[in-house]
């Protein structure tokens, strides 16, 4: 089927042939045939790169050129978020307002209303929905993506919950969701209620195998011989597709595999392949990206001979260099631990899986078939490869054989609801009585049943959760009962505005009692954000302790908070609270991210996701504070969450809240004088470009933002 045969407007049309589109592939063909351009709602399950996302476009050039209404893109990530929007920028050409929503969830989002395009993520749409958004109800179209993500425990609830709103907010809107191949396709169908087009075709043929006496042995029964050049498998099979031409995606379980894996490989790459030239930009890209610390220099070396490493330490900035350099061909082998295979799309012509098992509180555990097929499906380049290799490394002929019938031919396991293994609930039933109005305990458990746990676990099993979840928001008073009626009080829908577990908003409200409003000390207010449920911990190993006790001794006559104290119920959890804490607060010391890391082993990624979560919860403890009339607490909770944005002393803030100006631009400007913006304002570019790091064009930019 041709794009011009395709009842889409033409400047549709005209757009896509321009991006290299002439024909549809089969999956997309299929959906057109069910009725996707006719507003008919459907679930589209695929493998990886079969072409989703361009039966989502064509499904919004029909509604935006009709003027149905606006579209919802919504992804997991806020990287895929980005490389969405970029996708749907040939609507920009034509007028239409493309923008992306991903973080901020105390805002109304009114501003929204202005897109015809929004694609958010899953928690800021969620997020949304509890604001109430006068614009909501002119939404014609909800593309869902990786809508296989609702067997995570962390993300999969939201979905789950913001597919069933959505469904029930828009009753007449066309809802288009995308997934991985979908074995339990009949409960999705009795879900969304709508029909599941399971299809297994790929655009590049995809061979999987097991590796093993350096023989590969693939599914159909052949046979391939890799040559021993290095003696190591990975390496062997690595330079081996690089030589041809290819790319490689290496899948290693623990970041210090993946960074060992990386110069390993990178030991034998260079001068022969010609690389070094064509690559050293990333490393420079890389340096000069965030402040430089050892994991960064270890990357940008490994990256200057075409190879890099790719797990959740490295910082947003960085993966995103790494991601964006392979997929333009710069980067030839990536070595990344399982974060990569969930998150945005970058094929390769082979794929090496390295394990079959992963680690977790001490105990091990296989992985199961749809994780190795998600990491198999990014085998294969379409309009590079003839055909993608996933290959498994096996130890012995036992286990390839193991490995071949139980994940190379095996089947994805169904996918399965978290909803009620999670401490989500309370939250979902929280942000449906802020967003849909005072229920009856039946409509809650009516409303919950028609998710797909209802679905696979039945309305008694729901109906039980949901009272035990209804109990414990009106024993804390965020929920109000009465005349067989819930309702969310004041608190309570701050609390699902704040998009925080109602368990956080307890023990703020908690400790702000205990304390009387009194504005604490540093630490103690960083115990108190890291000490609630929502918060991200730093890692804690064994050579923990020490460093904690000993820092808490310097403050522990200013401390009103409880140090740890070993034998006590929780001592671990404690102590991993308080190092959090400590990191944080070294951060807003403006101690560096190479003295952090070698301090505390937190690695640049690790805080990154630290800070934005303390920081949102530094700020919702001041929200409520406000709420609770204490006024004092307030202001030290709002000024705290700014701190640990920029990770500044106090004195900083006028400063930092400059666009362009980081944490150590403010500090050599203040060094120089120039403490606030008013200083800024009677400075000359001359004077300011004579502070290091600070040019011409910031320079002009400084004064004038002054």
């Amino acid at each position: 089927m041709l794009i011009d045969e395709l009842d889409i407007p033409q400047w549709a049309k005209d757009a896509l042939r321009e991006r290299g589109y002439e024909s549809l592939y089969p999956p997309q063909e299929e959906a057109v045939r069910r009725g996707v351009l006719g507003g008919r709602s459907l679930v589209l399950a695929t493998p990886t790169a079969s072409g989703k996302t361009l039966v989502a476009i064509l499904a919004a050039a029909k509604h935006l050129d009709e003027r149905r209404g606006k579209v919802v893109y919504l992804v997991p990530l806020k990287a895929l978020a980005s490389e969405k929007a970029r996708e749907f920028s040939l609507f920009e050409e034509r007028g239409f307002r493309v923008v992306t929503a991903t973080g901020d969830f105390d805002d109304p989002a009114e501003h929204l209303g202005r897109a015809d395009v929004i694609v958010a993520t899953y928690e800021k749409m969620d997020s949304i929905l509890r604001h109430k958004p006068s614009w909501l109800r002119s939404v014609s179209l909800v593309v869902v993506d990786e809508a296989h993500y609702i067997h995570s425990v962390d993300r999969g609830p939201t979905l789950e919950v913001l597919v069933t709103k959505l469904r029930r907010a828009l009753e007449g809107a066309q809802m288009l969701v995308l997934s991985a191949t979908i074995a339990n396709a009949e409960e999705f169908q009795r879900w969304i209620g709508a029909e599941v087009v399971n299809v297994r075709w790929r655009p590049v043929p995809l061979k999987e195998g097991v590796f093993t006496n350096y023989t590969i042995l693939y599914s159909d029964g052949s046979t391939a011989r890799v040559r021993r050049a290095h003696g190591d498998p990975v390496v062997d099979m690595a330079l081996e597709t690089v030589d041809g031409g290819g790319q490689v995606l290496v899948f290693v379980p623990r970041r210090r595999d993946a960074v060992s894996t990386a110069k390993k490989i990178a030991t034998f790459m260079g001068g022969p392949l010609g690389l070094e030239t064509a690559v050293t930009t990333v490393g420079e890209r890389i340096l000069r990206a965030g402040e430089v610390t050892e994991l960064s220099r270890e990357l940008a070396a490994v990256a200057r001979r075409g190879v890099a490493f790719h797990h959740a330490g490295l910082s947003y900035e960085h993966r995103s260099i790494v991601e964006e350099a392979f997929r333009d061909g710069e980067l030839k082998v990536v070595v990344a631990t399982p974060t990569l295979a969930a998150g945005v799309n970058l094929p390769a012509r082979r794929v090496i899986i390295t394990y079959l098992y992963r680690y977790e509180l001490g105990f091990r555990e296989p992985i199961t078939v749809f994780e190795y097929k998600q990491m198999a499906g990014r085998a294969g380049r379409p309009r590079f490869d003839e055909y993608g290799e996933a290959i498994l490394l096996a130890k012995s002929s036992e286990e390839a054989e193991y490995m071949m019938e139980e994940y190379v031919r095996g089947e994805p396991e169904p996918i399965r609801s978290k909803l009620l293994d999670s401490q989500l609930l309370e939250a979902h039933i929280l942000g449906l009585l802020a967003s849909e109005g005072p229920m009856t305990q039946e409509d809650v458990e009516a409303f919950f049943s028609s998710t797909l746990c209802g679905v696979q676990e039945g309305p008694g099993e729901v109906a039980r959760h949901v009272s035990r979840g209804l109990r414990f928001l009106v024993a804390h008073e965020l929920v109000a009962e009465s005349g067989g009626r819930y309702r969310v009080t004041h608190l309570g829908r701050r609390v699902a505005e704040l998009y925080i577990l109602p368990a956080t908003a307890v023990a703020i409200r908690e400790m702000l009692s205990a304390t009387g409003g009194e504005a604490l000390g540093e630490l103690d207010m960083l115990y108190v954000v890291c000490s609630t449920p929502d918060s991200v911990l730093a890692p804690l190993y064994s050579r923990d302790r020490r460093l904690v006790e000993e820092r808490l001794r310097e403050h522990i006559w200013d401390l009103r908070m409880p140090v740890p104290e070993e034998y006590s119920p929780g001592f671990g959890r404690e102590l991993q609270v308080w190092k959090t804490a400590l990191v944080l607060h070294d951060w807003i010391s403006e101690v560096s991210e190479a003295e952090i890391v070698g301090r505390w082993r937190v690695e640049p990624g690790d805080l990154q996701a630290i800070r934005s979560c303390a920081e949102w919860i530094a700020y919702s403890a001041g929200q409520i504070a406000r709420m609770l009339g204490m006024h004092e607490a307030f202001r030290a909770f709002d000024k705290l969450s700014r701190r640990i944005r920029h990770g500044v002393k106090e004195e900083l803030l006028d400063l930092v809240s400059i666009e362009g100006v980081g944490r150590i631009r403010a500090r050599a400007l203040y060094a120089r004088g120039y403490r606030t913006r008013e200083d800024l304002r009677r400075a000359t570019v001359e004077e300011l470009m004579r502070i290091p790091g600070i040019g011409e064009k910031l320079a002009r930019r400084l004064v004038g933002e002054a």
